[in-house]
């Protein structure tokens, strides 16, 4: 149930929720560059034109939804190009710049990351 003043909410117990956001100086923008669903239709992920990355859990009862996860923070300050799936939990992303990261979407942890200022990905398909 969301609150009349769109500051907090109750959860469906009836508890009090109140959102924290944190960041730097300045706000994320999150202008999106690049969406990839999961295969499980649960995850959706977004990059963005400032190298973010945000994971969405996509609700489906008692309505839909789709309600931010987590803010990955890539270090990376281009955008991203494009994103694709590996394997069960597993993302790759490559961005504007040249640097290619894989990511476990469960907890949001890098696994590699490697730098190929000569090689811009625009798109990726995984083959497993």
């Amino acid at each position: 149930m969301s609150g009349g003043n769109g500051v907090h909410s109750e959860d469906d117990d009836g508890r009090l929720v109140i959102p924290i956001v944190m960041w730097g100086s300045r706000a994320p923008t999150h202008r999106v560059s690049v969406i990839h669903m999961m295969s499980d239709l649960q995850t959706l992920v977004t990059g963005s034109l400032d190298g973010q990355l945000i994971l969405w859990d996509c609700l489906t009862s008692p309505k839909i939804e789709v309600v931010p996860r987590l803010m990955l923070l890539t270090g990376v300050t281009s955008a991203v190009k494009c994103i694709a799936e590996t394997e069960a939990n597993r993302i790759v992303t490559s961005s504007e710049d040249g640097d290619m990261m894989s990511w476990d979407v469960t907890d949001g942890n890098c696994i590699d990351s490697k730098k190929h200022p000569d090689l811009v990905h625009k798109t990726m398909k995984a083959y497993k």
